[in-house]
């Protein structure tokens, strides 16, 4: 008897999904008989680098320490994620950002020492050493924290008599001037004076 042959195709437009794919053969005949084959492997490489995306960056003031954010994913798995930087005083620095939740990732930086723009990018990479960054982006660091001032209250004057007029000024980032507003019986409105420090 002559054998009866034909082709079977089934196609996979794309295999997402790096790692080994397994796979075997079966068939049946007219009469219900059927045969298998063993189980073959195929390599699937990765080529795609992670997505990052959803970045984020919080706690932008001075004082406490910045908290970037992003989600990160990568169909065989993520190696690493590290956030690169400069800060407010133009000093770079970089940190390994932690993963807080599947696919989510956190770093925190150093408290920034005053305002200004802190610049960052993050990087990540997967198992199979595929790269992505994303573009530099900027979280501009706020001072809220007004000065505050300390000062002792003076007794009436004699006529002729010298004052001094003392505050003490303190700042979360620094004071950078001080200034008396002073305004006598005549003269109806305040004058502003520079102060000196010491």
């Amino acid at each position: 008897p002559s054998l009866l042959w034909s082709i079977w195709r089934f196609p996979i437009d794309t295999i997402t999904v790096p790692g080994t794919l397994t796979y075997r053969w079966g068939a049946a005949d007219v009469n219900g008989y059927t045969a298998s084959t063993g189980e073959f492997e195929l390599g699937v490489i990765d080529t795609s680098p992670p997505e990052i995306s959803e970045v984020l960056a919080h706690n932008t003031t001075v004082g406490p320490q910045p908290t970037i954010e992003a989600r990160v994913e990568d169909a065989g798995g993520v190696a690493s994620v590290v956030v690169e930087y400069t800060d407010v005083n133009g000093e770079p620095g970089s940190e390994v950002m932690e993963m807080i939740m599947i696919n989510y990732y956190r770093a925190l930086l150093p408290a920034q020492p005053r305002s200004g723009p802190l610049t960052y990018k993050i990087l990540a990479a997967d198992l199979a050493g595929n790269e992505a960054e994303t573009s530099l982006r900027t979280a501009v660091i706020q001072d809220v924290d007004p000065p505050q001032i300390a000062h002792v209250l003076l007794s009436d004057l004699v006529e002729g008599q010298e004052v001094e007029f003392i505050a003490q000024v303190t700042d979360n980032v620094g004071v950078e001037e001080v200034w008396l507003y002073l305004r006598t019986s005549v003269s109806g409105s305040f004058r502003r004076l520079a102060m000196e420090e010491g």
